[in-house]
């Protein structure tokens, strides 16, 4: 495999961004039950369903971001031990 995307770099960016702002503020998401991780993208998928409507590139990029970051989230606590696990904070 390749180099990724710029794409797929810009919103790696973003995620990470996104996740920084709650360290030490949230409990990691490894302590979350899948029920409430899943809950949680129900409402994100939402409120980017909202943001498209608005026709706001910036919530748009923001919502996808918060989607993506929760599937992200499920997604981490399914994986097999990877040595550093995603540098959870």
């Amino acid at each position: 495999m390749g180099s990724p995307r710029a794409a797929v770099l810009r919103f790696a960016g973003l995620m990470e961004r996104k996740l920084v702002v709650n360290d030490g503020v949230k409990p990691g998401w490894r302590t979350e039950s899948d029920e409430f991780l899943l809950r949680r993208l129900r409402d994100e998928v939402e409120e980017l369903a909202q943001a498209l409507i608005g026709d706001v590139d910036r919530d748009v990029t923001s919502e996808a971001a918060d989607v993506s970051n929760i599937a992200m989230m499920l997604a981490d606590k399914r994986m097999p031990s990877l040595g550093d696990r995603g540098h959870e904070r």
